[in-house]
C-alpha cells in the first residue's frame, strides 16, 4: 500500500506542566485542568459525504463549546488514545467535526476560522468535502504552506508581540492574507492582531506525549483535559471491546516467556526499572495474541506495565481467553491511576510517539497510594533522553522523581525482525492471497466488456475471492480500485459520486491486502482491460524495471531506506519519472500493514536493514487526468554470498504482460521476470481449478 513522503505518525502527546488558575515561574497543579505549552507531529480512508448543512451545524456546535470553556483554537488529530494508525470509530473526531473522511488529517479550529491539514494523497477529496464547509484545506508538503505546528508556533509568537509591532509589520509586508495554499489560493494565515493569553485546547488522550512537549514551548495557555467533541456528538459510537484470541506458537515461534525474557534482557541494558508499552501492535505481538478493536489490524487495546520482575496487563479482563495465565491484569481504564503510583527514583521507559499526552500527565501529576504498589506520593518528571523533554523543572525535586527514558521501545525492532515461524507462516498467507489475486484477474479479464464491472464491484469481488480462503480475518486496509484517470490519486477511494464503469481500455490500479491467521498482506498491480497506448506500455515497464532494480538489489549491512529508496527511483529518473511517495513500508506479522522502523523512503528512511524483516517495494507514475501505475510486492530480507543482503519476493502474482514492452527490458531484467513468473505458476497452480491454472501458465508465457 503506497504511502507518501508527507505521511505523518499519528497524533497522540506530553509537556512541562502549568495548571488552571496559577501562572508562575514554577509547576501548579489543580485536579481539573491541565494548562501548559510547545510543537508536534501528526497523524488514513473511507469516505462518507457529509451534507454541507451537517458539517456547519457541528463545526458550530464545536466552537459553542469553545465559548463555553474559554477555548480559543481546539485541535483535533487523526489519531486515539495508543497512536494507531487505523481509527476505531469511537475516536474519528476530525472526521465527525470536519466532514473529510481521510484516514491522515489535522483540524485547527478557531472561533472565526478553521483549516485542515493533509497530504497529497487526499488533496482532490478534501477539497470536495469540505465545499462549504467554513474550514480551509491546508496542502501539506505544498510551497508556502506551513505545518499545523509551525502555524501554531506563529500564532504564539504573534500574540507576544504588541498591537502596534502587529500592525506595523502587516503594513510594512502588505501581506496580512498571507498566501498558504500554494497554487496562487489566497488564505487569512493569522489575525492581524493576536490578543495575549490565547488558549489552546485539545484532548490530551489523542495527543502524543512528543507532540505536546513541542506545543508546551508555544506561548499558548493549554487546556488538555477535556474532550469538546464528545460534547457535540451525539450518538457517538461506543467502544465495544472484542473478544482476545491466542495464535498457536507454530505461527508465533516464540512464547510470552521467551519474549519478555528478551524484553528484560534490553531493559536492563538501558538500565530502566520499567517498561510501558502502549502499542497495541506491540502488545499483541508480545503475548502471542489478537483481536478486533481497530479496523483492518488485528489487535487490541490495552497497555503493559513491564518491571524486572513482573508484569501487568491493563486490558479489558472480561475479553481475555478464558486459559489466560500469562500475567497479572487490571482494567484497560486504570492505567493513568496506576501510573501515578510508581516508586520515586525509578526509570521508566516509554516511547513519546504512542504514549499520549494524557498517561504523561497523571505520571507528573500527585497520586494516591495504589494497592499494588509500595508507593505513595507524587512523582515528577526529571529527566529523558532526548532534548525536547526537559531535563529539570524549576521545582522538580530528583529524589522524588521517575526518570523518562523517550525512546522507540524493544519491541518495535524485535517484532520487524521475524523468526523462523513467522516467515513460514506469512509465506503461507502469500499463497492463499496469491490464488485469489489470480482468480480475481482471470474473472477481470475474462468478463471486461461482457459484464457491467465498476471500481466498486471490482474491488467486492476481490474481497470475495479473498473470503474463500481459508483462515482470512479481514482486508489489511481500505481497497484502492483506481480507473484510468482515478488511478492516478494515489489514495483514492471510490464512492457513488465517482465510480466509474470499467471499459475494454486502459488500466486498472487495484491496491488491496489481507489479514489472515497467517500473516498480513498487501498487493498492487495495475492490469491492462484492453486497448493501451504506447505511453501507457513504456510507463509500466519503466515502474516495473524500478520494482525489480529493489527486488534484486544487493546492499551492504548498514544500509538504510533512503538508500534502497534510490536504488528504486533510478530507472524511472532516467526517463524523467518520479513519484511522489516512499518505495516501501515494513509489514507486520497479523498486525498492521505499516510496521515501523524499518521504511524506504527519501525521508524518514534512516533505519539500517536487517535480514528477516518484511517490506514492500511499490514504485509507480502518477499521470494526471490520465492514469497511475503503481506495482507492489512484499519482499523479506535475506543473506546473501559475499556478506551482502538482497530480497527474497514473498508476492506471488504475476504482472500484466500485456502492458510491457520487452525490448526495453536488460536480459537481466528479463531473467528475473521469468523466475518469478515461473515461481507464481509452479507455486499456485496445484491450488486452482484447472481452467484458472490452464490461463495464467499462458499468460505468463507472453514474453
Amino acid at each position: 500500500m503506497a504511502f507518501t513522503l508527507n505521511d505523518f505518525s499519528a497524533f497522540p502527546i506530553g509537556m512541562r506542566i502549568r495548571r488552571h488558575g496559577k501562572f508562575g515561574n514554577g509547576l501548579h497543579a489543580s485536579p481539573t485542568e491541565t494548562r501548559i505549552r510547545r510543537q508536534g507531529k501528526f497523524g488514513k480512508q473511507r469516505f462518507i459525504q457529509h451534507k454541507e448543512i451537517e458539517m456547519r451545524r457541528e463545526l458550530t456546535a464545536l466552537r459553542e463549546q469553545m465559548r463555553k470553556h474559554d477555548i480559543d483554537w481546539y485541535l483535533i488529530p487523526s489519531s486515539d488514545p495508543h497512536g494507531s494508525e487505523y481509527l476505531n470509530p469511537h475516536f474519528r473526531c476530525r472526521e465527525y467535526i470536519s466532514g473529510f473522511t481521510g484516514s491522515a488529517g489535522t483540524l485547527l479550529v478557531g472561533m472565526d476560522e478553521a483549516y485542515l491539514w493533509t497530504d497529497g494523497r487526499y488533496f482532490i477529496q478534501a477539497a470536495s468535502q469540505l465545499t462549504g464547509s467554513g474550514i480551509s484545506l491546508m496542502k501539506s508538503g505544498e510551497k508556502d504552506v506551513p505545518t499545523v505546528i509551525q502555524f501554531l508556533k506563529d500564532l504564539s509568537e504573534k500574540q507576544m508581540q504588541s498591537p502596534a509591532q502587529v500592525n506595523g509589520q502587516a503594513e510594512k509586508s502588505g501581506d496580512s492574507d498571507a498566501q498558504v495554499q500554494g497554487r496562487g489560493e489566497k488564505r487569512r494565515m493569522l489575525p492581524a492582531q493576536v490578543p495575549a493569553g490565547l488558549t489552546l485546547g485539545f484532548d490530551g488522550k489523542v495527543i502524543s506525549m512528543e507532540a505536546g512537549l513541542e506545543l508546551n514551548d508555544m506561548n499558548f495557555n493549554i487546556v488538555s483535559e477535556i474532550d469538546l467533541v464528545d460534547k457535540v456528538w451525539q450518538n457517538r459510537p461506543r467502544i465495544i471491546p472484542s473478544p482476545i484470541y491466542d495464535l498457536p506458537l507454530s505461527s508465533v515461534g516464540k512464547t510470552f516467556e521467551e519474549k519478555l525474557s528478551d524484553v528484560r534482557v534490553k531493559m536492563k541494558n538501558k538500565t530502566a526499572d520499567l517498561l510501558l508499552i502502549s502499542s497495541p501492535e506491540e502488545i499483541a505481538w508480545l503475548f502471542n495474541m489478537r483481536g478486533n478493536d481497530i479496523e483492518y489490524t488485528p489487535v487490541f487495546f490495552a497497555y503493559a506495565l513491564i518491571s524486572r520482575s513482573d508484569c501487568l496487563l491493563f486490558v479489558s479482563q472480561k475479553n481475555l481467553p478464558p486459559t489466560f495465565r500469562l500475567c497479572r491484569t487490571k482494567n484497560y481504564d486504570c492505567i493513568g491511576s496506576y501510573l501515578q503510583t510508581l516508586s520515586k527514583g525509578k526509570t521508566l521507559w516509554l516511547s513519546g510517539k504512542r504514549t499520549n499526552f494524557a498517561l504523561y500527565v497523571k505520571i507528573s501529576s500527585p497520586a494516591t497510594k495504589d494497592p499494588d504498589t509500595d508507593s505513595s506520593g507524587a512523582v515528577k518528571i526529571i529527566e529523558a533522553s532526548k532534548s525536547t523533554v526537559p531535563t529539570k523543572g524549576p521545582d522538580t525535586d530528583s529524589s522524588e522523581a521517575v526518570k523518562i527514558i523517550d525512546e522507540t521501545t524493544p519491541v518495535e525492532m524485535m517484532k520487524a525482525v521475524k523468526n523462523t515461524a513467522e516467515i513460514a507462516s506469512t509465506e503461507h498467507a502469500h499463497i492463499k492471497d496469491g490464488v485469489a489475486m489470480v482468480n480475481f484477474i482471470h474473472h477481470l479479464k475474462h468478463s471486461i466488456g461482457k459484464k457491467e464491472i465498476t471500481e466498486i464491484s471490482a474491488a467486492k469481488y476481490l474481497l470475495a475471492c479473498r473470503k474463500k480462503q481459508p483462515g482470512f480475518i479481514e482486508p489489511s486496509f481500505a481497497t484502492i480500485s483506481g480507473y484510468n484517470s482515478n488511478g492516478a490519486i494515489i489514495h483514492y477511494n471510490a464512492i457513488p459520486e465517482t465510480n466509474r464503469m470499467l471499459e475494454a481500455s486502459g488500466f486498472l490500479l487495484i491496491d488491496s491486502g489481507g489479514q489472515y491467521i497467517d500473516g498480513t498482506t498487501d498487493i498492487t498491480r495495475t492490469i491492462s482491460l484492453g486497448k493501451l497506448s504506447c505511453k501507457m506500455k513504456k510507463y509500466y515497464t519503466y515502474v516495473l524495471k524500478s520494482h525489480i532494480a529493489l527486488a534484486s538489489a544487493k546492499f551492504s549491512p548498514g544500509t538504510t531506506g533512503a538508500e534502497l529508496d534510490r536504488i528504486a527511483r533510478k530507472p524511472l529518473q532516467s526517463m524523467g519519472l518520479d513519484y511522489n511517495h516512499g518505495t516501501g513500508h515494513g509489514v507486520g506479522h497479523i498486525s498492521s500493514v505499516h510496521e515501523g522502523p524499518n521504511t524506504i523512503s527519501p525521508r524518514g528512511g534512516n533505519v539500517a536493514f536487517l535480514p528477516d524483516m518484511i517490506t514492500s517495494n511499490e514504485p509507480g507514475v502518477y499521470i494526471e487526468n490520465e492514469f497511475g501505475i503503481r506495482l507492489e510486492n512484499e519482499m523479506l530480507c535475506v543473506r546473501k554470498p559475499g556478506e551482502r543482503y538482497g530480497f527474497k519476493t514473498l508476492t506471488l502474482c504475476p504482472f500484466d504482460p500485456e502492458s510491457i514492452l520487452f525490448d526495453l527490458l536488460t536480459e537481466q531484467e528479463k531473467d528475473w521476470l521469468n523466475t518469478y513468473h515461473d515461481n507464481v505458476v509452479r507455486i499456485l497452480t496445484p491450488l486452482l481449478k484447472p481452467k484458472v491454472a490452464a490461463w495464467l501458465k499462458d499468460y505468463v508465457q507472453m514474453r
